[in-house]
Formats: structure tokens, sequence, C-alpha cells
């Protein structure tokens, strides 16, 4: 399935949203997430339905965040990539200032 395409074809039966209506959907999905991944390690006993709702979350924050790119006509793999490469930088900055693993 083309994800993008399913995507764009969903967002056309959306009401008109602009990008803070779409902000706080992701918003949401992040405290979902966080909610979820917090409750997991919290409550071991129940960690595993924790775990099913965070990686929901997950894909629902994806999800919504590929909506705002496409409503704000950003390509979302080229934020991927551009992230990445991000990471990368950061990490070299942060291995050249020492940084260590956690004992």
């Amino acid at each position: 399935m083309n994800v993008e395409f399913e995507l764009r074809r969903l967002l056309k039966f959306e009401p008109k949203a602009n990008q803070f209506f779409r902000l706080a959907i992701v918003l949401y999905e992040l405290g979902d997430l966080a909610k979820n991944l917090v409750y997991a390690a919290r409550f071991p006993s129940y960690s595993s339905a924790h775990e099913k709702d965070a990686k929901l979350a997950a894909a629902d924050l994806i999800t919504m965040i590929h909506a705002l790119c496409i409503e704000k006509g950003w390509d979302f793999e080229e934020l991927r990539l551009l992230g990445l490469n991000r990471l990368k930088e950061r990490y070299k900055e942060f291995y050249e200032r020492g940084w260590r693993e956690v004992q």
C-alpha cells in the first residue's frame, strides 16, 4: 500500500483544519505515547498491555506528523532523512566532546 497516497485520500474527508489543530493532535498522541511507556515501566504486571498501547500511540503520532507534513507541503521522506543526518551530526559532536555511555 502507498501510505502517502492513502493518507492524502483520507485527509480529503476531514474538515479543513489549520496547522494548530493538527499540532494539537500531534501533542495529544505524543502524550499518549509517553503515558503508556511510563505505565509499562511503572506497572510491570500490565507492561504487555501498555507496550501494545505505546506502539499504537507511536503509530498514531507518526501518522499525524505525516499528515502535518502533507498539509504544510513538506516531503515526509525528505524530513526523515534530514532528521537522520542531523542526529548523525549531533552524535559526532557529542563524541568529540567526550560523550560516554552511562554506566
